[in-house]
């Protein structure tokens, strides 16, 4: 059965080389007509979420208590805002990537936009701990513009959470303050005011924290452009059209071997 195949293979060779030959210049011409896109990337690391507590403005040893870098929970966290459509779209938006992308004529722009723009995003979780960010773009300085603009906005968003959560506390202990000054008339005089003087030192402290939200992650490589393009691979993408072709042949001709036996 052995000998049959590799006698089909021999007799055939000149149509394998063909169909490998063709297979491979199909995928050479596709790459050069392909636009050269430019990569951008970075590196983050997670910050712990256990800082971001009030405690770390008030207490002086919660920063030995605890690392400044974050596990793969804080890692996991980071790399769900990065992605979200609050960073994603937003970024979009502020660049005008619509119009860069020459989709302004469209009804659906915005939509195509940001499909697009996130397409060329690709976020890597590796095994060190770290977030490895990485952006294409056919102008490698929108390419660094871009990546500057969802780390930038990453933070933000982290910060908006970290607000929001202080404002609803905020609300309550405000709330909590007003109940209990109207009624310290009926309590005793004296343990009405230390509640009040505790509450009021309470929201005095989460003002302060509210105004100062932590960073939710650190640069440990800032964007930086490639200066040659890094798409399409040319050379790639020939090898494995080569190989697929090749095993597509050899697949048919052996299976043709198999039916005739």
């Amino acid at each position: 059965m052995a000998d049959h195949i590799l006698k089909d293979f021999v007799e055939r060779k000149w149509q394998i080389v063909l169909f490998t030959v063709i297979a491979s210049a199909v995928a050479f011409g596709i790459s050069m007509v392909l636009p050269e896109q430019y990569l951008s990337q970075a590196s983050l690391l997670p910050a712990n979420s256990k800082l971001m507590d009030k405690q770390r403005l008030y207490e002086d040893n919660i920063q030995e208590l605890y690392s400044a870098y974050g596990s793969a929970d804080d890692l996991d966290r980071l790399l769900a805002t990065m992605h979200s459509g609050a960073v994603i779209h937003h970024v979009a938006d502020s660049l005008k990537m619509a119009e860069h992308y020459e989709l302004g004529g469209r009804k659906n722009a915005k939509t195509l936009a940001n499909k697009k723009l996130e397409k060329n995003i690709k976020l890597i979780r590796t095994e060190y701990g770290e977030l490895q960010l990485r952006v294409w773009d056919k102008d490698p300085s929108k390419a660094e513009q871009i990546t500057a603009a969802l780390i930038s906005r990453t933070q933000d968003v982290f910060d908006e959470m970290f607000r929001s959560f202080y404002d609803r506390s905020l609300a309550s202990l405000r709330s909590e303050l007003l109940t209990q000054k109207r009624a310290s008339d009926t309590l005793l005089q004296i343990s009405g005011k230390l509640r009040i003087a505790g509450l009021e030192q309470r929201i005095a402290e989460y003002e302060i924290t509210r105004l100062n939200p932590p960073a939710a992650f650190f640069v440990m490589e800032k964007p930086s452009v490639s200066t040659i393009p890094d798409r399409p691979k040319i050379l790639l993408n020939v090898l494995i059209s080569f190989l697929a072709s090749l095993f597509t042949v050899i697949t048919w001709i052996a299976a043709r071997r198999t039916m005739t036996t």
